[in-house]
């Protein structure tokens, strides 16, 4: 089973097996013998994938019922498979950890204060503990479809209130500049990555030059989103243009390098800019809030919600607009004081 940090990215695996064959490193299943993919977390997500069958065919079937037999049945289900390969990679974690800690509970005995000691239980992360219980509530909503198997009439994982308070904040405009001013080369290319494209870490990580494409004079990132599989369509303009078109050699073939000269790894990425936050004199901002500082530049420039949508790829409008709603109240006021001035009274 996949075993790891429920907050990082890092994930050890079992049953791995590392050979390297003429300086080019391979990898298989120990159990299975069957190659593996060479990046890191496809071929977590392979060994995941391979494991949980194994141990579903080893199990005996005198589980029926129990958190493990619903999470095992949830594994299989569309709604978990359907999933980006990402999501499906991240909820394993949390259902590796149910699975070890809570497998042999029965699920119609999982009630509201069962559901508050596991969040208690991991209160000490209050993120992993909220996604904890979110992955709990997934899997016990697909429980509720079969009530004979696992008598279960309703989700007492549902609304539990979150120890996390909220979502990561956008940037300050002051810490923006610090961290413009402070940051080496390769961080600054970062943040200017971030505030002119709108992706996640893991999507930066992954520009290339292969995802430009040109249209006359103009060219676009076109790249299909790791964590949801939309294709986003991203406008390279003012200080984007310069870092892609102008200061990228001519043998570079990622957008982003790190200080080294190495393509950075979301990990890497997510820490080195956290720290510069901190270096800057600022806590509980991280790179992820830069998404929402690209979605309120969108709007001041003048772009319409569905426009923001197609370039940061988010799909629901009601996100973009909760992340560009202190910009649209400025332009109204700002509208409003117009037309003041224009009546005259």
């Amino acid at each position: 089973m996949i075993r790891g940090r429920a907050s990082m990215h890092f994930v050890r695996v079992m049953h791995v097996k590392r050979v390297v064959s003429n300086g080019k490193v391979y990898w298989y299943h120990q159990k299975t013998g069957e190659r593996l993919p060479d990046e890191p977390n496809a071929r977590a997500l392979r060994v995941f994938e391979i494991n949980a069958k194994l141990e579903e065919e080893a199990m005996p079937r005198g589980d029926a019922g129990t958190l493990s037999a619903a999470i095992r049945s949830y594994r299989s289900h569309r709604s978990f498979l359907d999933r980006a390969d990402k999501t499906r990679l991240d909820y394993g974690r949390y259902l590796d950890w149910l699975d070890a800690e809570y497998g042999g509970t029965l699920v119609k005995n999982i009630n509201r204060e069962a559901v508050n000691h596991i969040q208690d239980e991991r209160s000490g992360k209050p993120r992993t503990a909220d996604l904890t219980i979110a992955v709990l509530s997934v899997v016990l909503k697909h429980a509720l479809k079969y009530p004979s198997v696992y008598g279960l009439n309703e989700n007492p994982a549902a609304g539990i209130e979150k120890l996390h308070e909220g979502e990561w904040p956008p940037w300050p405009e002051d810490l923006i500049a610090a961290a413009l001013e402070k940051g080496n080369a390769a961080e600054r290319k970062v943040i200017i990555a971030a505030l002119y494209t709108a992706q996640r870490c893991d999507d930066l990580c992954r520009l290339s030059r292969f995802h430009i494409k040109k249209t006359g004079s103009r060219s676009t990132f076109v790249i299909n989103q790791r964590k949801t599989g939309e294709q986003v369509h991203i406008p390279i303009y003012g200080p984007l243009q310069t870092l892609v078109l102008d200061e990228m050699a001519k043998d570079q073939t990622t957008v982003l390098l790190t200080k080294t000269g190495k393509p950075w790894t979301m990990n890497h990425m997510s820490h080195v800019i956290s720290r510069l936050v901190r270096d800057c004199g600022f806590r509980g901002h991280s790179l992820h809030g830069l998404r929402k500082n690209a979605a309120e530049r969108l709007a001041v420039n003048g772009l319409t919600v569905p426009e923001i949508q197609a370039i940061g790829g988010w799909r629901s409008p009601s996100m973009v607009q909760k992340y560009t709603k202190g910009v649209d109240k400025a332009k109204m006021a700002e509208n409003a004081h117009a037309k003041l001035e224009r009546g005259g009274n």
